[in-house]
């Protein structure tokens, strides 16, 4: 799901396989929502802030899983979680992901 945060405008077939990769790895849509909003984007959602040198082509699966198991250990407080939580109102995020959502809830 890092994917939805590059750079770049994501394809057809970057969505397919976001949306594959959901579909092969076993949770639930519920397990998969809380997985983006609470793991991936806090980690990821700063690459498409307005200050950021944005990441245009992604990350690798070692990557991801580093940041994110660093992300989960060293927990932030309430307030940086508060900053880093994605917001709906993250309108190019959102985008890719309901079209991400229409193709794993057919």
């Amino acid at each position: 799901m890092s994917d939805l945060f590059v750079g770049k405008e994501l394809q057809d077939y970057d969505i397919r396989s976001i949306a594959d990769r959901l579909l092969e790895s076993g949770f639930t849509l519920d397990d998969i929502e809380s997985i983006l909003r609470d793991e991936v984007a806090p980690v990821f959602g700063s690459n498409l802030g307005a200050l950021a040198v944005t990441e245009m082509e992604g990350w690798n699966d070692a990557s991801v899983i580093e940041a994110v198991s660093q992300y989960l250990s060293n927990p932030p407080g309430w307030l940086q979680r508060q900053v880093l939580q994605w917001k709906p109102a993250d309108k190019l995020v959102e985008s890719r992901w309901r079209t991400v959502l229409s193709l794993i809830t057919r």
